[in-house]
């Protein structure tokens, strides 16, 4: 059957079309579960192999996410160097958790970018979903023609010159920057999660819903997520 479960797994793209899986409220719904994953925790997944959490937070439920643990969990998931760059930037007070979620896998380049997929899945196509040319590396998804026109609104915004037009460059400033609580820096914070996951968020609507938004359209949705969130932290 070994063989079978290899051709079935190769075809989880092009199934995940077709499927499309719901979790209800959460409460019999495990977070490190995944049906792909031989019924396995995805904490056993390569990704996590240097990664320790406590028992009990194996068996968390999509729920206990909902009532407000999610940073409880993914910190105990983050190794010590991971929490000493990133914490300023990535675990501000009430941000969107999945903005938080998204925005520590960019770091971690473990979003599922075609690339990445292409190491255990055959695709036809590589190529970046924004831009349709270079292939689609986390290094080059967020730093695609389609995503430095959101960088360049966004540097506009907080009155600053530019930023950087490499992902590797921009990821270092934006941790420098963010060092301090001050009202502008979680501002800043805010925007730059939200940017983060509004470029991941686009990227797979194109893929699975075949749906094309625009750069104004997506910074418009930005500026609505950003504004919600900062008036939480007036």
């Amino acid at each position: 059957m070994g063989w079978l479960l290899k051709k079935i797994l190769k075809l989880r793209n092009n199934i995940a079309e077709v499927f499309d899986i719901s979790w209800g409220d959460g409460r019999n719904t495990l977070f490190w579960h995944d049906p792909w994953y031989e019924n396995q925790p995805l904490i056993n997944k390569e990704e996590f192999r240097n990664v320790r959490i406590k028992h009990d937070y194996l068996n968390a439920k999509i729920r206990d996410i909902k009532n407000g643990l999610w940073n409880s969990l993914l910190r105990r998931i983050l190794e010590k160097q991971q929490i000493v760059d990133l914490a300023d930037l990535v675990w501000l007070s009430k941000v969107i958790p999945r903005h938080q979620f998204i925005l520590w896998l960019a770091f971690k380049e473990s979003l599922n970018t075609r690339y990445r997929v292409k190491k255990y899945m055959e695709i036809p196509n590589t190529s970046c979903l924004l831009c349709e040319e270079n292939e689609e590396t986390t290094d080059h998804l967020f730093s695609c023609p389609f995503a430095l026109e959101l960088w360049k609104k966004f540097a506009k915004s907080m009155k600053m010159a530019s930023l950087h037009t490499e992902w590797k460059e921009i990821k270092k400033e934006a941790i420098l920057k963010a060092n301090g609580k001050n009202f502008m820096l979680s501002v800043f914070k805010t925007g730059f999660g939200t940017i983060v996951y509004h470029i991941w968020r686009e990227r797979n609507a194109r893929m699975h819903s075949r749906i094309r938004r625009s750069v104004d359209e997506t910074w418009e949705d930005i500026v609505f997520d950003s504004s919600t969130n900062l008036q939480t932290l007036r």
